[in-house]
């Protein structure tokens, strides 16, 4: 084995507090480490609710977990390792939510599968990179004739695969015969195999990796690692890792060289990086003066790049460097509606927004009337723009994986003969009219223009001549339809 840094988790599936498992888990880690393998962490399921704590002797001695619950320790240790040695893991029983962050971290498609009750064995591969299993059940799912133990390595991360038998899906690492698993033999085997999925997993990375350099799980955790934000941001960010899926939002941007870009929460840099190949100029907008570091070290040697710690809330009030034509962005989800709705509304050179949103965010930009996703956002942001294209994009795009759905979508402004509003001021006026229809979802238009104090009668006479019926309510109205009511009450 090569002298690269490997980081191992190993998690002890077994539901016994004492035993054998604990022990053999305690063995593979010190034969791990004599094998070369730099780090080792061990967790075990030492009480009866699988609570998970470092596996260390004094939970194993007491019999139960004498630690918190260290979810967040356990999330982050799998997401920092290279790979995940798992102790028996076809126990499942009745799996508590904390087995999820294992399944989740690391992909197991299989375990995924089993949990919803959709396979009864392993039959599916796992998408993250560099993972070994450690198989240790009566029932060989496999076809390996190993009866006590088998350690297994998926094929996608072993396609040199010399010295192992290969089964229908994995590389049978070892052990060759059940007494073997208490052999050191046994630990060199599978850092051997760790290398080499390792080894494998880079070349695939490099080779695919064609728009961003940094939109790799291995990229995006080395640059966070660096600058010591690894377990900070690990909580609250999720970073985009698919170099695919940066693809195709240059698609749906549709950038030339002439562009000028405006990127809303850049992060480390992972789509900047691709836009300032394609555009002319590129604003990062980015509120956390932690990342801005990073991203003036990933991208800021560039010319074409500015970047201001701002917070993007604050659009309506920046003076920014130049005017951006295009918003190219994945957004922070807690703010998203809005920095879409500011930027069209208070940057009147942005033509076209491509953005990463949360799903329901993308149904309320692009929803019809009448429809359950239609409110006032839906109306006024149609009022400037209309949506003109969207894709989703799978959680295990992101390290780690968010628990919502995402999708980007493409907004287009609408061309001078198109236009709905005059100009923004006129925006303006029918923007708070939408709001007062809307103020109670409930009642009737006739109801909350009532409620915003405005004269019954005049309310029944602006209805009247725009054809609208005194029982609608505002989800049925089109955006157009509010334009109509405002010329009509001007006219009253």
């Amino acid at each position: 084995m090569t002298a690269t840094r490997k980081n191992v988790v190993i998690v002890n599936g077994s539901p016994r507090k004492m035993g054998n498992s604990a022990m053999f888990a305690e063995r593979l880690k010190k034969d791990l480490m004599s094998a070369g393998v730099t780090s080792v962490q061990i967790f075990s399921p030492v009480t009866h609710d699988f609570r998970f704590c470092m596996g260390c002797e004094r939970c194993i001695k007491a019999g139960e977990c004498v630690h918190t619950d260290d979810m967040e320790t356990l999330a982050a240790a799998l997401d920092a390792a290279d790979a995940l040695i798992w102790l028996c893991p076809l126990y499942f029983g009745t799996v508590p939510a904390q087995l999820k962050v294992i399944i989740d971290r690391f992909q197991l498609l299989w375990a995924r599968n089993v949990l919803a009750g959709e396979d009864k064995g392993i039959r599916s591969d796992c998408t993250r990179p560099a993972l070994a299993y450690y198989i240790s059940a009566k029932d060989d799912p496999f076809g390996t004739e190993q009866r006590e133990a088998a350690a297994l390595l998926p094929l996608r991360y072993a396609s040199n695969t010399a010295g192992f038998a290969l089964t229908e899906h994995y590389a049978l690492v070892g052990p060759e015969k059940p007494g073997d698993i208490r052999k050191p033999e046994l630990a060199t085997k599978l850092a051997d195999a760790i290398q080499l999925a390792t080894d494998n997993i880079a070349q695939q990375e490099s080779s695919a990796v064609t728009n961003s350099p940094l939109a790799t799980p291995t990229a995006t955790i080395k640059v966070l690692q660096t600058f010591d934000l690894y377990t900070k941001k690990r909580l609250g960010q999720h970073f985009l890792v698919d170099d695919n899926v940066i693809g195709r939002i240059l698609d749906a941007a549709d950038l030339n060289k002439d562009d000028q870009v405006l990127e809303i929460g850049p992060g480390i840099g992972v789509l900047t990086l691709a836009l300032l190949k394609q555009a002319e100029q590129v604003l990062a907008l980015e509120y956390d003066s932690q990342l801005v570091e990073v991203l003036e070290h990933t991208a800021g040697s560039d010319s074409k790049l500015t970047i201001i710690n701002e917070d993007a809330l604050n659009i309506p009030s920046i003076m920014l460097p130049f005017l951006p034509t295009k918003l190219v962005a994945n957004l922070p989800y807690q703010v998203a509606a809005t920095n879409v709705l500011d930027c069209f509304e208070y940057l009147p050179s942005v033509q076209q927004a491509t953005v990463m949103v949360q799903r329901e965010v993308a149904q309320r930009m692009a929803a019809h009337p009448g429809s359950k996703a239609y409110g006032a956002y839906s109306a006024k942001l149609q009022l400037l723009a209309q949506p003109t294209g969207s894709f989703p994009v799978s959680r295990n795009s992101f390290l780690p994986p968010p628990r919502v759905d995402s999708t980007v979508i493409t907004l287009t402004r609408h061309k001078v003969t198109e236009n709905l509003v005059r100009d923004i001021a006129h925006y303006r006026e029918v923007a708070a009219l939408i709001d007062i229809c809307f103020a109670n979802r409930r009642k009737t238009i006739l109801n909350n223009l009532r409620a915003a104090d405005i004269d019954i009668e005049v309310a029944h006479f602006a209805l009247e001549k725009t054809e609208i019926d005194s029982i609608a309510r505002a989800e049925t109205l089109a955006p157009k339809d509010f334009v109509a009511l405002l010329d009509a009450f001007r006219q009253i």
